[in-house]
C-alpha cells in the first residue's frame, strides 16, 4: 500500500476514534440519567429501554474497536 492510501486510511481510523470517542460520551450521559431516574421510574420500561441502549451502544463500541485495530493490520 502506498503512502497516499495509507494517509487516507489514517484519516477514516481517526473520524472512527472520534465517532467512538462521541459515543463512549452519549453511553456516560445516558448512565447518568439512567442513574438519576426517581425510584418510581427505576424499574420501569423507560429504564429497561434505557439500559438496553446503553448495551447496544457498548457493542457499538466494541465493534468500532475492532475496526480501528483491523485498519492498523491494514496498513502495516
Amino acid at each position: 500500500m502506498n503512502k497516499t492510501r495509507r494517509s487516507e486510511l489514517r484519516k477514516i481510523q481517526r473520524a472512527i476514534e472520534n465517532a467512538l470517542s462521541d459515543i463512549k460520551y452519549v453511553i456516560d450521559e445516558e448512565q447518568d440519567a439512567l442513574d438519576n431516574l426517581p425510584e418510581n421510574l427505576q424499574n420501569s420500561m423507560r429504564a429497561s429501554d434505557m439500559e438496553d441502549k446503553i448495551s447496544d451502544m457498548e457493542d457499538i463500541c466494541g465493534d468500532l474497536e475492532d475496526i480501528i485495530t483491523a485498519l492498523d493490520g491494514v496498513m502495516f
